[in-house]
């Protein structure tokens, strides 16, 4: 009887402890998983957190000049460069194309220009023209100083002679 007795006292203790660690399980469970979900989240904010700092491709065609023939390429060209001049107080004296047919029909333009400037506004039109869209490049350069000034050292900012070959890039028009 007393074996009968534990047995039917016994048994529901046993079910309802078994019972209440299957519910403190399935809370940790609960907790776990809203861990994991937190952690889950804030990794996908900072991927696109990242993503939006990633810097976006340019248009390729902001590279080149905006003319789709060789002529019009070379007068912006032309243009281009005096302004380049005209904003580092240079005074521009001559401008001559110098590209050659073959070069043209390939998409690149070239102009030498002379003009006269002082050392530091030789080196603002130098950074802008290297820095500047269109890509353009300085493929010769040739400077001497101005007459006789360079030898007088009056305190004045030295003028500057140069000679400048400036090319850039057109892309050809399909019509």
């Amino acid at each position: 009887r007393r074996g009968a007795v534990a047995l039917f006292c016994g048994l529901p203790l046993l079910l309802l402890a078994r019972a209440i660690g299957n519910l403190g399980e399935a809370a940790a469970a609960r907790a776990f998983a809203v861990r994991q979900d937190a952690t889950a989240a804030q990794i996908v904010r900072d991927v696109a957190k990242r993503q939006s700092r990633r810097p976006r491709p340019q248009d390729a065609s902001a590279l080149f000049l905006a003319a789709t023939s060789a002529s019009l390429a070379r007068a912006e060209l032309q243009e281009r460069a005096g302004r380049f001049v005209e904003a580092s107080f240079g005074h521009l004296e001559e401008a001559q194309f110098t590209s050659t047919p073959e070069q043209e029909a390939g998409g690149a333009v070239s102009i030498q220009i002379s003009f006269t400037i002082d050392n530091g506004g030789l080196r603002d039109l130098l950074y802008a023209v290297e820095t500047a869209t269109p890509l353009l490049d300085v493929s010769e350069l040739q400077v001497k100083p101005v007459g006789a000034q360079a030898a007088a050292g009056n305190g004045q900012a030295q003028r500057l002679h140069v000679d400048m070959t400036v090319e850039g890039f057109f892309r050809k028009g399909t019509g």
